[in-house]
């Protein structure tokens, strides 16, 4: 079971909210900031694209259970960016709402099912390249990255 979140560029009018999923990921603009990988009960760790490119195309992703948060978005950056295809997709986005939850989101859930708080560092990053962060701004994004990969496998534990 490997479980991912991707952090990505965005900006006033390129992103997820003036944007289809498929023509934010699929667009010149797009850019992997970062990722958070964890490998079944192994702490999280964090890949920028180049390692996560390598690392990805040495895994053997036709026998894995890949899990997100929000499947769409993870599962079409690894497909268009990565060639990245697993055996099996989990989602909690989608599994709350097939449990009747009101709320679906990620802060949400994390609160709902007591398994950490989510951060706000991503509001940092609007408009911003990688190559736009020094060292502890870019570590900033990387806790908040690894907080969300945790927190999606804990809201799995939790609902399995």
């Amino acid at each position: 079971m490997v479980w991912l979140d991707f952090e990505t560029y965005f900006d006033k009018e390129f992103s997820l909210r003036k944007m289809t999923t498929a023509a934010y990921v699929r667009d010149p603009r797009f850019e992997t900031l970062c990722v958070g990988v964890k490998i079944d009960g192994a702490e999280a760790v964090l890949m920028e694209h180049e390692e996560f490119k390598e690392w990805s195309a040495s895994w053997q992703w036709a026998s894995t259970a890949l899990g997100a948060h929000n499947s769409i978005f993870e599962s079409l950056i690894c497909a268009h960016h990565y060639n990245v295809y697993p055996g099996f997709w989990f989602d909690t986005q989608s599994m709350a709402r097939a449990l009747g939850l009101e709320e679906t989101n990620l802060k949400f859930l994390m609160n709902y099912f007591g398994v950490g708080q989510k951060g706000d560092e991503l509001g940092n990053s609007k408009g911003r390249r990688r190559k736009d962060f020094n060292e502890s701004e870019f570590a900033a994004l990387g806790v908040y990255c690894l907080g969300d990969t945790e927190g999606c496998a804990a809201i799995f534990e939790k609902m399995n």
